[in-house]
């Protein structure tokens, strides 16, 4: 990288630059400024020198280097008892020598726009009565995360569909794609929060992203999907779709083009996620202020695009959803390529929200005056729901009584078939709250995935892969939520207070994982499965 020194504006800018790309550093005060770039190892490395007392002199290392670094330094003079002085700095990514200097010079002003900023934002939410000061600072910084997930529109983007995806995680959490599951969730968060248009926008950014069909990627999903007789799909799933699904299975590239995920172990095909759109979906024609127009403009997106393409993925032989990748996203080899037993499954997790999302359809298609969709989505959210509890029921050794499995091919296995994720069942009211399958489930998922004494949460499973055995605030948010439903207010509270507790050590972010010290792991910060699900679990709880 490189750095150079830029006065000819009469104010001073340090311009440093890598791989075409360039970051301006600029005062915001002029004054009494001085600075310095040096190697980070060097004796001339302005951060060094200001600890030790020292003074930056304008000096600034011309030639390239590694680990450069940059510093500004103010000389405020003295300060009386009850004064005050500012300085400010501001960082400009891809920005260069032409870019025009900044002409807001008051830094103070700058605090106030920005904290004008987050006031008017914040003043639509509706956040419960009776939280408490943690409660109500982890839901304020929760609905936070979930703005500065969402992208806004960019002169950059190339294809103009950028606005509104939310991303899994922000920096330094690696997840910073736009999952269609996690985008979900975080959606959900903002309609119940009063975030009405944030919701809106991230909606009309799936309806209007881009699902390749002309074979220029080489994972695009509809290779996944389509069959013949003559010639099986690409990865074998042997599906005969007529339905042009329009929803991406897996997630987004940054510009609005959908990416069915895929590694050297095969591609993740998520059905889960054409019933969960359906469930946002559904949740904004009744909550935005003219969701009758919403629908309208969007109808045959999620009819002809989402709620028929899973008519299509219902199996004939098990009336479950085809085997599929799912929430936890299991890859699946090619055809003829894997070795046995594959890792797609017939997933209770995507049947569920099939099942809800086409029951939430129907009563759409019904208002809309669409009688015989109405009919249809109906019965197949009936039929899904009925096979659900037929197929995916068993009873466990040591267990209370029959509980709903994660999927249909690990029963064979003695617990193998365990999965947090199948509590949405009792969110969703596909099993009902207070019947005895409902508790069945929560004391198996006690039995076999509670992480142990030192906390009271989840991993998500009991594979045994690093990832599944680690603790999902996810799962432990979900479980707050259902057994609240169930009447539980005791063990529901026990979870939130627990998350509450991990996002207050965390500044108000929730992590991915928690190991077994309750120590934070993987992505920080989650969005959909982080700040939007606490959100959820709180409205739930305590939102009326």
């Amino acid at each position: 990288e490189a750095v150079t020194l830029d006065t000819q504006g009469g104010t001073k800018r340090l311009i440093e630059t890598r791989l075409g790309r360039s970051i301006v550093y600029e005062s915001l005060s002029g004054d009494s400024l001085t600075v310095g770039a040096a190697s980070g190892g060097g004796s001339a490395n302005p951060y060094a020198l200001v600890q030790q007392g020292g003074t930056l002199d304008d000096t600034v290392t011309s030639a390239p280097g590694t680990d450069l670094v940059v510093g500004f330094q103010n000389t405020i003079g003295a300060l009386s008892p009850d004064g005050e002085a500012w300085c400010g700095w501001a960082l400009r990514l891809d920005a260069t020598a032409a870019t025009p200097r900044l002409t807001f010079t008051d830094p103070s002003a700058w605090l106030d726009e920005e904290r004008a900023f987050w006031e008017a934002y914040h003043a639509p939410e509706t956040p419960p009565e009776d939280l408490t000061d943690q409660e109500l600072a982890v839901f304020r910084q929760s609905t936070a995360v979930l703005k500065m997930a969402q992208v806004t529109p960019l002169d950059a983007c190339p294809s103009g569909r950028c606005a509104g995806q939310i991303l899994a995680s922000l920096p330094p959490g690696q997840w910073n794609i736009a999952w269609v599951r996690d985008q979900v969730y975080a959606t959900l968060a903002l309609l119940r929060t009063g975030h009405q248009e944030e919701a809106r926008a991230s909606l009309e950014f799936l309806t209007g992203a881009e699902v390749r069909k002309d074979g220029a990627l080489p994972y695009y999903q509809h290779r996944f999907l389509e069959s013949t007789d003559a010639a099986p799909g690409v990865w074998g799933l042997g599906i005969p779709m007529t339905a042009d699904v329009r929803l991406s299975l897996a997630r987004y590239y940054g510009s609005g083009l959908e990416e069915s995920d895929a590694n050297a172990a095969g591609p993740n095909i998520e059905f889960d996620n054409l019933g969960l759109f359906l469930w946002a979906f559904a949740e904004a024609v009744e909550t935005l202020p003219d969701g009758a127009a919403f629908r309208y403009d969007h109808w045959e997106f999620a009819t002809q695009g989402v709620a028929d393409v899973l008519l299509e993925l219902i199996e004939p032989a098990t009336g479950l959803l085809y085997p599929d990748s799912s929430i936890w996203e299991r890859h699946f080899c090619p055809h003829g390529a894997c070795p046995e037993p594959e890792t797609r499954k017939h997933h209770a997790y995507s049947t569920l929200q099939a099942a809800h999302g086409l029951g939430r359809m129907a009563a759409l298609a019904a208002d809309e005056g669409d009688a015989e969709r109405a009919e249809a989505y109906a019965a197949a959210a009936s039929a899904l729901s009925a096979a659900l509890t037929e197929k995916l029921v068993v009873t466990a050794p040591g267990a209370l009584g029959p509980a709903l499995a994660g999927n249909l091919e690990e029963l064979p296995f003695d617990v193998y078939y365990f999965d947090v994720a199948v509590i949405d069942a009792v969110n969703l009211g596909i099993v009902p709250a207070d019947s005895a399958l409902a508790s069945a489930t929560t004391a198996a998922l006690d039995t076999y995935l509670r992480m142990g004494p030192e906390t009271p949460g989840y991993r998500r499973s009991d594979d045994p892969t690093w990832y599944d055995q680690q603790e999902w605030l996810f799962c432990d948010l979900r479980m707050a939520s259902a057994f609240w439903r169930m009447g539980q207010a005791a063990r529901a509270r026990t979870l939130l207070d627990w998350a509450t507790a991990i996002a207050t050590a965390n500044f108000g972010v929730l992590p991915e994982l928690l190991d077994i010290d309750g120590a934070a792991q993987g992505a920080i910060p989650m969005v959909g499965f982080g700040a939007g699900v606490y959100l959820l679990a709180l409205m739930d709880m305590l939102g009326g």
